[in-house]
C-alpha cells in the first residue's frame, strides 16, 4: 500500500486517494474485528470460568461439610483438636477427602476437552498445578500406604490457622450496631415482598458473603478490640481466589498469547 501511494503522489493523485481510502477502511475493519474478539473471548471465558466454579465448589463443599460432620464439633479449640488425631475416623475422613480430590484432579485434567478460553488462564494453571499435588500427597499418604495414614501430617498440610486481631474505634462500633439494626429493618421488608414481575433488588445488609473454605472459628469483640479465629480447608481457600479473581482484559489475552509460559515450565 506504501508503495502504490508513492507512486500515485508522483504519478496520479486520484490513486493516492483511493489507496488511501482503502487502507482506512482496512484499518477500520481490523479495528472493530479485534474489539469484537477481545468481547466474545472475554464472555467466553466468563462462561467457562463459571462452569469451573460450579463443578470445583460443589467438590469443595462435599468436602467441607464432611469433615464438619464427623469432626462434630462447635468450639474452635475442640474442632481443632479432633481434626488433628490419629483415629480410624480421622483416617477414614481423609480417604474421602482424596477420593474427591481424585475426582476434582481428573475432571481439571480433562477440562481442555471442554473449554478453550479459560483453560489457558494463569488461574487455571495455578489451580491445575495445586491439586496436582493435593492429590498425589493423599496418594502417598492414602493409597500407597493404606494401613497407615499419618492424620496429623495431612491436617498439618491441608488445614491454616488464621487469627485477626484488632482495634475497634467508636465510629466501628457505632456503625456495627447501624448494620444490625438495618438488618433487622431489611429483613421485615422481606416478608412484605410482592409477587410479581418487577426486578427485586436485594438490600446488601442480607447479602453477607459466606467464606466456604472456613471449617470452624470463633469471633469476639468488645469496646476494644475485636478477634476473629478461624480453621480452613487449604484448597478450598486456593479456590477461592480463583473466584475472587477479576481478569482484566489485557491480562487474559496475555495469558492466550502464553506469554508467561515460563511461569508454568517443569522444573
Amino acid at each position: 500500500m506504501i508503495f502504490v501511494y508513492v507512486d500515485g503522489l508522483i504519478w496520479n493523485p486520484i490513486l493516492v486517494t483511493v489507496a488511501m481510502g482503502i487502507a482506512c477502511s482496512l484499518l477500520a475493519w481490523d479495528a472493530v474485528a479485534i474489539y469484537d474478539l477481545i468481547v466474545e473471548t472475554k464472555a467466553q471465558f466468563r462462561v467457562e470460568k463459571i462452569a469451573f466454579q460450579i463443578k470445583t465448589q460443589g467438590i469443595m463443599e462435599n468436602i467441607t461439610k464432611e469433615i464438619q460432620q464427623v469432626i462434630n464439633e462447635t468450639t474452635l479449640d475442640k474442632f481443632i483438636s479432633s481434626f488433628n488425631q490419629e483415629t480410624e475416623e480421622n483416617r477414614n475422613l481423609w480417604k474421602y477427602i482424596y477420593s474427591e480430590i481424585e475426582k476434582l484432579e481428573e475432571y481439571i485434567e480433562l477440562l481442555p476437552i471442554e473449554q478453550r478460553i479459560f483453560v489457558l488462564s494463569t488461574d487455571y494453571m495455578l489451580f491445575k498445578n495445586y491439586i496436582d499435588r493435593c492429590f498425589w500427597l493423599l496418594t502417598a499418604h492414602v493409597a500407597f500406604d493404606k494401613d497407615k495414614c499419618e492424620c496429623r501430617t495431612l491436617y498439618k498440610k491441608f488445614t491454616i490457622i488464621k487469627k485477626d486481631v484488632g482495634t475497634i474505634t467508636i465510629e466501628e462500633f457505632t456503625k456495627l450496631i447501624n448494620q444490625c439494626n438495618k438488618f433487622a429493618v431489611d429483613a421485615q421488608k422481606l416478608k412484605n415482598i410482592d409477587l410479581n414481575g418487577k426486578p427485586l433488588r436485594i438490600p446488601k445488609t442480607i447479602l453477607q458473603e459466606r467464606i466456604g473454605s472456613v471449617l470452624c472459628s470463633k469471633a469476639t469483640s468488645n469496646w476494644a478490640t475485636k478477634t476473629d479465629d478461624r480453621i480452613s480447608f487449604l484448597p478450598y481457600v486456593e479456590f477461592e481466589k480463583i473466584v475472587l479473581n477479576k481478569y482484566k482484559w489485557y491480562t487474559l489475552m496475555i495469558d492466550l498469547l502464553n506469554l508467561k509460559h515460563k511461569l508454568f515450565m517443569e522444573i
